[in-house]
């Protein structure tokens, strides 16, 4: 008997975290569970969280100083992800020549355009080839995430179907503080989330190509 309340107890604080760490059974489908009440009370620690954290939609715009469509670009950009939070957003001053905000580095991220061809305004969203949503590649046929900046509509249309889609990785930050130096390090750590596909972001996501899930196309 004891082991059985034992395991009747952890499974009723597994479902009611929200009471105190002591759980008492007096009772079990109407009966008295027996005539000691020393087994009858269990106390555990309880850890809840406050809310499932979401993940995030990783959102890259190739933008430059010298490129004149990018402001409105820009603007399509801010109106499509407005109101919403479960995203990253980075700027890449790449794919339209460099200048002085170009971060050391990221002229690598051209390797995304699969094209010697560069080009701006553009964005990747998730590094995923999103050609099955109507996005327009610029001419360049061959498999790629880098698309031209659609109107907002679409953008807000990909960004809400991407944040319900499973994380492949997840992603861990340890940082710490050097006070003395006002040295901030942080160390990123990542791994692959068990039964997701990574893939090569280059190739063309045929998952996707197969599924447009009501995305509005351009």
């Amino acid at each position: 008997m004891k082991r059985k309340l034992t395991t009747l107890l952890l499974a009723l604080l597994a479902m009611v975290p929200a009471l105190a760490d002591d759980l008492s059974l007096g009772y079990c489908d109407g009966q008295q569970v027996d005539e000691y009440a020393f087994n009858n009370t269990l106390s555990a620690p309880l850890r809840v969280l406050s809310e499932i954290v979401r993940r995030k939609v990783l959102v890259e715009e190739f933008t430059g100083q010298q490129c004149s469509n990018c402001p409105a670009g820009r603007t399509n950009i801010e109106e499509g992800m407005k109101d919403e939070d479960h995203y990253v957003m980075i700027a890449h001053h790449t794919g339209y020549g460099t200048d002085a905000l170009t971060a050391p580095g990221t002229t690598k991220l051209n390797w995304f355009y699969n094209s010697s061809t560069t080009y701006a305004p553009d964005l990747m969203i998730d590094r995923k080839d999103l050609s099955a949503y109507g996005v327009s590649k610029n001419g360049n046929t061959n498999p790629t995430p880098v698309f031209v900046v659609p109107q907002a509509a679409l953008v807000k249309a990909i960004y809400q179907w991407e944040s319900t889609q499973a994380a492949p990785v997840s992603i861990a930050l340890k940082r710490s503080y050097d006070a003395t130096t006002r040295q901030l390090t942080v160390q990123v750590g990542m791994k692959q989330v068990e039964g997701q596909t990574i893939g090569n972001p280059r190739a063309h996501a045929m998952h996707h190509r197969k599924q447009h899930c009501g995305l509005p196309v351009s």
